[in-house]
């Protein structure tokens, strides 16, 4: 997708801009991914802590 030229995406809808670039950028992408249990960035770090305060000796 990050090769696409900004005139490709145009042709797909006419409102893509040169932001889709960030957008789809890997980091922005899983960022993004922030739904209950999902895999971003921050549900993963609630999951190893939930882990964790599981597995820890009290």
């Amino acid at each position: 997708l990050k090769d696409l030229s900004l005139e490709e995406w145009k042709q797909l809808h006419p409102a893509f801009e040169t932001d889709i670039y960030q957008a789809i950028a890997p980091q922005q992408v899983v960022a993004a991914r922030n739904s209950y249990g999902g895999t971003g960035f921050e549900q993963v770090r609630e999951a190893i802590s939930a882990a964790r305060s599981k597995i820890s000796p009290e």
